[in-house]
């Protein structure tokens, strides 16, 4: 009777460790669910500023090339003008003389 005794006090000792060691492993779990959902939080916001730069470097892009259409026109432009003074040119000297 007493080695049974002794051996359901064993067994209550073992459950009673096996019950702290899954506490200890529950508040763990707990702990990494709370870490993963802090990851998956700062992976939406690195998502949404990676959309957000994206958009800003397309909209720089569109505005770089407009610049660049913009300042082939004003060149064409340019030369028209200059071309247009020196036929000006030419008809102005033509009355002088």
């Amino acid at each position: 009777m007493v080695h049974g005794t002794k051996q359901v006090q064993q067994s209550v000792e073992y459950a009673n460790k096996a019950g702290g060691s899954l506490e200890k492993i529950t508040a763990s779990v707990t702990n990494m669910l709370g870490m993963n959902s802090q990851v998956a939080d700062a992976a939406s916001r690195h998502a949404q500023v990676s959309t957000n730069v994206n958009n800003s470097m397309r909209d720089i892009s569109n505005a770089v090339t407009e610049a660049a259409d913009n300042v082939k026109q004003i060149s064409t432009s340019s030369h028209e003008v200059a071309e247009m003074a020196g036929r000006l040119q030419e008809l102005v000297g033509h009355f002088k003389y």
